[in-house]
């Protein structure tokens, strides 16, 4: 495996990536201030630059959170995850009813997709930021909220113009006792997408998905026996001296990212079975509570089955 593709961090760092959204962070990003009230972006309105021209107009709740959780992501350098297309499917699948007092006290990462993995209704979505913590550390949180644990994620879409799409979602999970609550009511009341977009609920149900793989992904990198893989970047390298090293066998992925990346269950593929006489039934995947006093929860998977097809049934051919 290769994983080559441009990192969102990346960008915000300045290290890869496009040049103007590279120029865009560096000089929004040095705006942001942060104290005990949350955080602000002191944009000076007697400057005129281009990228300031276009931040100026106004700030929507969408980019102005997405860019004070890049600047968290710049100041903290939390973990870098990347979710295969397979297990993407998974995380989004799993839509039981998990206690949210599985979810770690604190959580702070970016978690990216592969190419094409998940839709949002509009647009593929490349990775989040996700934080999970304390309502204090997120963006001028109500300040009821400061004590509570929260959820504050921005996902990151293919970018269309100058820069990529960008959605919001920050919710108090002390409102929500279950990962439905969280992907179902709360994201229409607290999800801004512009006064102009109309949410319809299949484009609701396809960014709950997105929600949801995120919500699951975060339970199961903290769940009893994650497959979880610590891949250094090799970003030093030139691709025939990638390719040279990948097809030695020496080791199974190449990360030419100029991060550390945490590759989660990255091996898992679908089983896809199909015949003339049967067809596989696929299994699925959920939550299962283990330990002492069932005090946390674990990934299982039941099997898929192969399922015969009645021949008696079919009416005889005509000779």
């Amino acid at each position: 495996m290769k994983l080559s593709q441009v990192l969102h961090p990346e960008i915000v760092l300045g290290r890869r990536g496009d040049a103007f959204q590279k120029r865009f962070y560096e000089e929004v990003l040095a705006k942001v201030s942060h104290s005990d009230v949350g955080y602000s972006i002191n944009i000076d309105p007697e400057l005129d630059t281009p990228i300031q021209k276009m931040v100026l107009p106004g700030l929507d709740p969408n980019l102005t959170e997405h860019l004070l959780l890049c600047h968290k992501f710049k100041v903290e350098r939390p973990k870098v995850y990347h979710l295969g297309a397979d297990w993407a499917e998974v995380m989004a699948g799993i839509d039981k009813e998990i206690p949210t007092e599985h979810l770690p006290a604190r959580f702070f990462g970016y978690i990216s997709f592969a190419d094409k993995a998940l839709h949002d209704g509009d647009e593929y979505v490349q990775g989040a930021y996700v934080f999970i913590g304390p309502g204090k550390e997120t963006a001028v949180p109500p300040s009821e909220w400061h004590q509570e644990k929260v959820f504050w994620v921005s996902y990151v879409c293919e970018k269309t113009k100058e820069l990529p799409n960008v959605a919001r979602l920050t919710c108090n999970l002390a409102d929500a006792k279950k990962l439905s609550q969280i992907t179902g009511t709360l994201p229409q009341k607290d999800y801004f997408v512009g006064s102009n977009k109309v949410i319809t609920e299949k484009i609701q149900a396809q960014r709950d998905r997105v929600y949801r793989c995120l919500l699951n992904t975060v339970l199961y990198i903290h769940a009893q026996d994650a497959d979880l893989q610590n891949i250094q970047s090799h970003s030093g390298l030139s691709q025939t001296q990638a390719k040279k090293l990948l097809n030695s066998g020496k080791i199974p992925t190449i990360n030419l990212c100029t991060l550390p990346v945490t590759l989660i269950s990255h091996a898992w593929k679908k089983p896809r079975n199909f015949g003339v006489d049967a067809t596989w039934v696929m299994g699925f995947w959920r939550w299962q509570r283990c330990g002492v006093g069932l005090s946390s929860v674990k990934l299982t998977y039941v099997k898929g089955h192969e399922r015969h097809f009645n021949k008696t049934d079919r009416p005889e051919e005509a000779e």
